[in-house]
């Protein structure tokens, strides 16, 4: 069946030091870039809208409805798309929605972080399916690496045997200063901490037979998560931040995920802000990751020895005002950083996550606002800025749509590649 031969295609994983998102998903050797635009546009109406019938997707994408039908006809004989029942009542003939097949395609991501490694897979319209996790006083890859490859075939052996060339891919994400700042914060022998300077993280995982791997910055996963599941439905162009345990950030553009030429855009934690102390006097400059960081409250915390996952819940007024400061001069400095960045990118906003209880994000967001709006924003248009829709998952949900984005989603890198007429 066609749809075997497109689930068991080879995909070659792109290199994400230099070219971010530019393996495509091929649905036969002698089609055309612009036709397989075309059929991810279709995809993308349908993953944003649920489901919708053929008409109403050749209005919204602008192809005829002849085109738009062979498409679909296709595609739901590759197994990505799905009719559901018809729709009666309304004038003329009843619509016959089309909807995404959740078992079209399956996705795996490993989110590595300094204290844990998760694994979790997801079905085609991003459903969490099945998770393993495993923590760790400090990331020794002697131990993560093989526990990854377990992880995968532990996870792989719940699809359904006749389904497994449906398989996407697996997504990594890792902080892209894995080595640096957790090693200036964890008590780790440093011989395993350098480790990571030399290792070759799509090697450790990849295997000859098995699926492709992708490569990300933890924050540029989490960044896609709220693309396809958050905001990424409002908004065409905002920078994204998430408040992990280290600060760092990713960016959409034209609403689409804007990685950079090392995949390293949207690393707002490298911005310099100024440092203020406690009197309001200006001593320097330090990188935002050193004064916004969900660590630097976790450090600030310790003499009390309440753990940061209680120490939002409020009610204990020495922690209380503990976490007070932190958050006024978290919020400062990221306001400081917000400016920066939009004089260079002109963007419509910024959308803010992370690893905190939703109320006391909510409640940061709004402090960051405040702080942007009592600063002179000269020759650049104030920003909205939100609240994340994700939250404390984004980032191991980004891991595993990683390749789905990738092979399924349109992107520019289809048309570039497209010859000369």
């Amino acid at each position: 069946m066609r749809s075997e031969k497109v689930m068991a295609r080879e995909l070659t994983a792109t290199d994400w030091s230099n070219a971010p998102f530019e393996e495509s998903r091929d649905f036969g050797a002698n089609q055309s870039g612009m036709r397989q635009f075309n059929e991810r546009v279709v995809l993308q109406i349908i993953r944003r809208a649920g489901s919708l019938p053929k008409a109403e997707i050749a209005r919204v994408s602008n192809l005829s409805a002849q085109t738009v039908s062979i498409i679909i006809n296709q595609l739901i004989d590759d197994g990505l798309l799905v009719k559901q029942e018809k729709v009666k009542g309304k004038i003329g003939q009843p619509s016959v929605p089309i909807a995404l097949n959740p078992e079209g395609a399956y996705s795996i991501g490993i989110s590595i972080d300094r204290h844990q490694v998760e694994t979790i897979m997801v079905g085609f319209t991003g459903e969490i399916l099945s998770r393993t996790s495993q923590t760790y006083p400090y990331p020794d890859p002697q131990f993560i690496f093989p526990l990854i490859q377990h992880s995968i075939e532990f996870i792989t052996r719940s699809i359904p045997q006749d389904r497994r060339r449906r398989l996407a891919g697996i997504g990594v994400t890792a902080p892209s200063f894995i080595v640096g700042k957790w090693e200036e914060e964890l008590n780790a022998p440093p011989g395993v901490m350098a480790q990571w300077k030399t290792i070759d993280i799509r090697a450790q995982v990849s295997k000859p037979s098995g699926p492709p791997v992708f490569i990300a910055k933890d924050t540029t996963a989490a960044c896609l998560a709220e693309l396809m599941f958050g905001s990424g439905i409002e908004f065409p162009n905002y920078l994204y931040i998430f408040m992990g345990s280290f600060i760092g950030g990713g960016i959409v553009l034209n609403g689409s995920l804007f990685p950079g030429m090392f995949g390293n855009a949207g690393a707002i934690g490298s911005i310099l802000v100024p440092d203020i102390d406690s009197t309001g006097q200006m001593t320097g400059f330090r990188q935002l990751a050193d004064c916004a960081s969900l660590v630097r409250l976790e450090d600030a915390l310790k003499p009390s020895g309440i753990p940061l996952d209680q120490a939002f819940a409020g009610g204990d007024s020495e922690v209380d005002a503990i976490v007070a400061d932190w958050s006024f001069r978290a919020s400062r400095s990221i306001a400081h950083a917000i400016a920066s960045a939009c004089a260079v990118v002109d963007f419509d906003g910024v959308v803010i996550d992370g690893e905190m209880p939703r109320a006391a994000l909510e409640s940061f967001v709004s402090q960051i606002g405040d702080q942007l709006a009592a600063m002179r924003l000269d020759g650049i248009v104030r920003p909205w800025v939100r609240g994340g829709a994700i939250g404390a998952e984004a980032v191991s949900l980004g891991s595993a749509i990683l390749p789905i984005y990738t092979n399924f989603v349109p992107n520019d890198n289809i048309l570039r590649n497209l010859p000369e007429p």
